[in-house]
């Protein structure tokens, strides 16, 4: 099939829309293969667009709604201000998680400043948290309201830079954030190594 536009819906509301230049669907397999596709994710009975992307191939699973995407993958969760670049990712749907492989390389960004580059990416939609549990970097910006920095809208905001490799975990959470495995002392330490820096 060429040129083609197949559009999930649950209880009467469209879900999701997937285009494609090009789809087969194996009703064996179960599954429908794309070649250049893009998707929107959709709310309010289809009146919101939550989430956009696009990929160079997709495999969707028909029963799960999972899909398997690679070859230059981008997704922008414009209600988290999220993007996200990686050359392959799964969802999950059951689950709402989004899983990037072991050694595939995630880029996040958001339009604030906050940039991380990692392995071994997952997030959780449905509690909107992502991490990284593999060897990561980046910048991660958040309001702060006694730092003297402000931002072009006026927000005084602090920036904090994060180096680590695999044993050490990463994690972020809606204005949260935390390096766990450190005791305050070893935080503290790694924060005046980065400032010498």
């Amino acid at each position: 099939m060429d040129d083609i536009e197949y559009v999930r819906v649950r209880g009467g509301d469209p879900l999701v829309r997937f285009r494609s230049e090009y789809a087969e669907r194996w009703e064996d397999r179960k599954i429908m293969e794309f070649r250049n596709f893009t998707f929107e994710q959709m709310e309010d009975h289809g009146e919101t667009i939550n989430a956009e992307g696009r990929a160079g191939a997709a495999v969707v699973q028909i029963d799960s709604g999972d899909i398997s995407l690679s070859g230059e993958v981008r997704i922008n969760i414009e209600s988290e201000d999220i993007i996200i670049r990686t050359a392959s990712l799964e969802w999950i749907d059951r689950e709402k998680h989004l899983l990037g492989g072991n050694r595939d390389i995630v880029e996040i960004q958001r339009s604030d400043g906050t940039s991380f580059i990692g392995r071994a990416f997952s997030a959780d939609a449905r509690n909107r948290i992502w991490e990284f549990s593999g060897k990561v970097e980046g910048i991660y910006v958040e309001k702060e309201d006694d730092e003297d920095e402000t931002d072009e809208t006026g927000e005084k905001r602090i920036k904090t830079e994060w180096i680590r490799n695999d044993s050490d975990y990463l994690f972020t959470q809606s204005g949260q954030y935390s390096h766990e495995e450190y005791t305050p002392e070893e935080q503290e330490a790694i924060q005046l190594m980065l400032e010498e820096k």
